[in-house]
């Protein structure tokens, strides 16, 4: 679907110094019923990233905030996606619960979204690299329990009520 941007970007390199090419960024990327496959596909992208950040000789680091109305992850519907981003070098954080300098600051802010009608509340660290490595931990609450069985169950059953679920998951994709 289409992308669309609006801000800042400033490079600077020479054709003398191949190695010393340095820029940075100040930009706002709507999307819209996009998609992004990096070993899980996200399907029917709505929304909007902002980032600021800089690449040089020392890697890349950006930082910046997801605000996503919708996106579909293997059919299920995860709406009202917001919360930080970062991307430092080869890693990627939703998030920032294990960024040591808003612990020390009191300002974990975690990615939020609604789905299946109920609250989740995560924060995820991607290691990328030849052997991808993730750590998240995730915390689903008042989550419609019938909506939840009819679109993540194979198949359907007639429950009711609420469902609440913490979860904590680390790996790689070896």
């Amino acid at each position: 679907g289409p992308v669309r941007g609006q801000g800042l970007v400033d490079l600077e390199g020479s054709t003398q110094a191949p190695g010393q090419t340095r820029g940075s960024w100040d930009v706002a990327v709507d999307i819209e019923n996009g998609g992004l496959n990096a070993g899980l596909a996200l399907e029917q992208i709505r929304g909007e990233i902002r980032l600021v950040g800089q690449f040089g000789p020392q890697g890349v680091l950006s930082r910046g905030e997801l605000l996503v109305d919708s996106l579909l992850c293997r059919g299920i519907q995860f709406a009202s996606i917001r919360g930080p981003i970062s991307f430092a070098n080869q890693q990627i954080v939703l998030g920032n619960a294990w960024a040591p300098q808003q612990l020390r600051a009191g300002q974990v802010r975690p990615l939020t979204a609604q789905v299946f009608q109920g609250t989740l509340v995560a924060d995820a660290v991607i290691a990328l690299g030849d052997d991808i490595g993730f750590r998240t931990e995730a915390l689903l609450t008042d989550a419609d329990l019938a909506l939840l069985a009819r679109e993540a169950l194979a198949r359907r059953q007639d429950i009711v009520g609420k469902a609440s679920a913490a979860i904590r998951l680390e790996g790689n994709t070896r």
